[in-house]
C-alpha cells in the first residue's frame, strides 16, 4: 500500500466524519425551528439523544475498522 492510497483512504473517512457530523448539526437545529410540529420535534429530540448514548462506542467501532482495514491492505500488497 503507497502513501497516496493511504492518504485517499484518511480523506474518504474524514469526509464521512464531517457528513455524519454536519447531519447531526442539521437534525439538532431542526429541533428549534418553530415550523416543525411537537411530534416530530419530539421524534428528533430521541433520535439525537439514541444517538448520544453510542457516540463513544462510535470511535471505537471506527478505530476498529480503520485498523483491520489496514491490516487487509498491507497482508494483500
Amino acid at each position: 500500500m503507497s502513501i497516496s492510497e493511504l492518504t485517499n483512504s484518511a480523506e474518504a473517512l474524514v469526509g464521512m466524519a464531517f457528513v455524519i457530523g454536519i447531519g447531526l448539526i442539521i437534525l439538532g437545529k431542526f429541533q428549534s425551528v418553530s415550523g416543525v410540529t411537537t411530534a416530530a420535534n419530539t421524534a428528533l429530540g430521541n433520535f439525537i439523544t439514541g444517538i448520544d448514548d453510542y457516540a463513544d462506542w462510535i470511535g471505537i467501532i471506527v478505530l476498529v475498522g480503520v485498523g483491520v482495514y489496514l491490516l487487509a491492505a498491507f497482508k494483500n500488497k
